[in-house]
């Protein structure tokens, strides 16, 4: 059964050399359950509304984020090192994700991930990702 709530992100990136940027929104959203493992539906309004699901596995270890319009797709694996892609007009690009920890606490409504963030190989940053909701 697909429920209505109110999501809130926040995610804090570290550049290094005290360059850092703070994203934080709030949306509306769908939470479901299919398949044993949970899902979050939502239309980014930092990407021109773009289609947005975060996938939750039932054993609370790995999360995934897909976007779709731009494509994105990121997985988190705490004490893992993954990869992912992104679209851009210049074609795909290759994401490598150092998850240090990830925090998936479905009863208190919260998912916390901080880990090291890898374009073609460079470092970009440190994030500390924060997604929160309740049921409005």
């Amino acid at each position: 059964m697909k429920e209505k709530i109110a999501l809130s992100i926040r995610n804090e990136q570290d550049f290094g050399q005290n360059n850092k940027d703070l994203i934080e929104y709030s949306t509306t959203a769908m939470f479901y359950k299919k398949n044993q493992q949970y899902y979050i539906h939502y239309f980014d309004e930092n990407y021109q509304g773009a289609s947005t699901f975060i996938k939750i596995e039932a054993a609370g270890e790995r999360l995934s984020i897909y976007r779709y319009k731009p494509e994105l797709q990121e997985f988190f694996q705490a004490g893992k090192t993954t990869t992912g892609k992104m679209a851009t007009p210049y074609g795909n690009l290759k994401l490598k994700i150092d998850t240090q920890s990830l925090e998936i606490d479905l009863a208190g409504k919260n998912i916390a991930i901080k880990y090291s963030f890898y374009l073609e190989g460079k470092f970009i940053s440190k994030n500390y990702l924060r997604i929160s909701w309740e049921i409005p």
